[in-house]
């Protein structure tokens, strides 16, 4: 398709999923990325036309990233706009995509609530089912309900801090615990070793 072509259009480095497109910039200066940001959304958006295509900006938005090392420009970072034809898009502390969420301190401290919220709701399964099933179903539930988000694109987001990792392993020791009858208290490595199930920093591995 021709739209593999918008990625030359400009200087941004571009990534395209069906409707969803990815545009990313960065600049040390920041006053500096915002004319960039701004003059290469222009070239984008004069491709778009010559293609006889569109984008709803008014639902486009962004995230501005930075170090969580340096927050010396942070007071800057509030005057920070991206505007084209009259509209500006919105600024969001995190943005989905692909399914993961990007904060702007690139901790992934959003993401890892959002599967923490994914793997509180389905812990409720094992305890529901695990006296009327072997263990070799709940594995099985286990793999469609647990393993699936934690392996979602870890390597990205497993380069997280431990005590960012630390909400997903509490829970996660906590289902394999439920799964073998154990209470919560007792030592997790050999539940993993029984039922041959990976730790998260292996997964990450």
């Amino acid at each position: 398709m021709y739209i593999n072509d918008l990625p030359k259009s400009s200087a941004f480095y571009t990534l395209l999923h069906a409707d969803d497109t990815y545009l990313c910039l960065s600049h040390k200066n920041l006053d500096n990325l915002q004319h960039t940001v701004n003059a290469e959304l222009i070239k984008a958006d004069n491709w778009l036309r010559s293609n006889e295509l569109s984008s709803n900006y008014s639902k486009s938005t962004f995230v501005l990233t930075k170090s969580l090392k340096n927050d010396s420009n942070l007071s800057k970072t509030r005057s920070f706009k991206i505007k084209i034809d009259g509209s500006c898009f919105q600024r969001k502390a995190c943005a989905k995509y692909f399914g993961v969420l990007i904060d702007s301190w690139l901790d992934w401290s959003s993401y890892a609530q959002y599967i923490k919220s994914k793997l509180v709701r389905g812990a409720y399964l094992f305890y529901k089912f695990r006296s009327v099933v072997s263990v070799d179903v709940l594995k099985m539930l286990y793999l469609s309900l647990v393993h699936c988000h934690l392996n979602y694109c870890i390597v990205s987001w497993g380069t997280a801090t431990n005590s960012v990792l630390q909400l997903l392993e509490v829970v996660h020791n906590n289902i394999l615990r439920t799964i073998t009858y154990n209470n919560f208290r007792c030592h997790i490595t050999p539940l993993y070793k029984s039922l041959n199930i990976l730790k998260l920093h292996n997964i990450y591995n």
